[in-house]
């Protein structure tokens, strides 16, 4: 895989709807700021006339606040859904090659499931060595661990044997048999 290609795509429904709901809480919290502001202004003119108390004025004040703090966290959570919808797509953050693919196309994870999905091998040192990466498809999370060339190593040494995949027991064995 080179860098940037798609590895995997999640399904984005259920996000793309939280993102709509976001979007009508934000409307709905903008409606209910300008009906606060509104009776803001025309509470503050009655105060003027001293037709009503200093503490109702107050109280206009403070929920014309309070529906500020609503409308910004309105938005702050169409933030958040559309910054998790951007997540349905998974991609390679180098080139490199799938060493191990721990997910299947229709698999159904739940929120928050900690997923190892892919596994990537990245040759940014001489090859065969390089970065393994493990990437957690649902918390976006990059994992590196150091690959070290082995020179006695029956697969990728100096002198290979092994020219098929091996199950990781045959690969114990012909390890063992290096020796």
């Amino acid at each position: 895989v080179r860098a940037g290609d798609v590895l995997a795509r999640l399904d984005p429904g259920d996000l793309q709807a939280q993102s709509r709901a976001a979007q009508a809480q934000l409307a709905a919290a903008e409606a209910e700021l300008g009906r606060a502001r509104a009776d803001q202004a025309r509470y503050a003119q009655l105060g003027e006339g001293q037709l009503v108390s200093r503490s109702t004025i107050d109280a206009q004040n403070a929920a014309a606040t309070a529906a500020q703090g609503q409308v910004n966290a309105a938005r702050a959570n169409l933030d958040v859904a559309r910054n998790q919808a951007a997540y349905t797509r998974l991609t390679a953050p180098t080139d490199g090659v799938i060493s191990a693919r721990q997910a299947e196309a229709g698999q159904v994870v739940g929120a928050g499931q900690a997923m190892e999905a892919i596994k990537l091998l990245s040759f940014a040192a001489p090859s065969p060595g390089g970065k393994l990466l493990t990437i957690d498809t649902l918390s976006n999370e990059v994992s590196c661990l150091t690959v070290v060339r082995d020179r006695s190593c029956p697969a990728c040494g100096d002198h290979p044997r092994i020219t098929e995949p091996l199950s990781s027991a045959e690969y114990d064995q012909e390890r063992s048999c290096a020796g």
